[in-house]
């Protein structure tokens, strides 16, 4: 019984490489969701538009309040990123890429009523992402990591006060996902 699962999950998946290029009509975009955002209550939507082994990526990020932590806090984010995929397939993007972005960031956040202070900034960063991106039909999985530096930073307020942290991390830009998309 175990080795007639194996050999249709084996099939299965040998199946799913062997139409990683969709079907029919040759796809140029995409639309994700990156997954690992949501445990942090972050939502980030994310567009691809494919040419010959390069794309255009545009992601926005929106952070909710309170929905995992009661937090008096705004995030928001717009990126711009190039990245260049290393396939012999000219038709999709798929296989491991190189990125360059540029992302601008604004955020704020207060404390408690009690304490009573706050801390907000603007930020642009320039960076590097890499990742590996897999088509399944019209289905994208994708897995990357990326780092920027701020090109540019203003703020007002402190980030700390005693024990207490705003805005942990506003000076650098750590990009990590796995995304889930739809090609079209």
């Amino acid at each position: 019984m175990n080795r007639k699962i194996l050999a249709s999950i084996f099939a299965s998946l040998l199946t799913g490489h062997l139409s990683a290029q969709p079907s029919g009509k040759e796809v140029k975009n995409n639309i994700s969701l990156n997954l690992l955002g949501i445990p942090a209550g972050n939502s980030v939507v994310a567009y691809e538009r494919y040419f010959n082994r390069q794309s255009v990526w545009v992601g926005y990020e929106h952070h909710f309040n309170g929905i995992f932590k009661d937090e008096d806090k705004t995030l928001n984010s717009v990126a711009l990123e190039y990245r260049r995929y290393f396939s012999k397939n000219k038709k999709v993007a798929d296989g491991l890429f190189a990125g360059l972005y540029s992302k601008y960031r604004a955020g704020q956040e207060t404390s408690g009523e009690d304490a009573g202070f706050s801390h907000s900034y603007n930020a642009i960063f320039a960076g590097l992402n890499v990742g590996y991106q897999y088509h399944v039909n019209r289905l994208v999985f994708s897995g990357f990591a990326g780092y920027g530096i701020p090109v540019y930073l203003t703020e007002e307020g402190e980030p700390t006060s005693g024990e207490i942290e705003l805005n942990k991390g506003y000076d650098r830009d750590f990009r990590l996902g796995i995304t889930v998309g739809f090609a079209f």
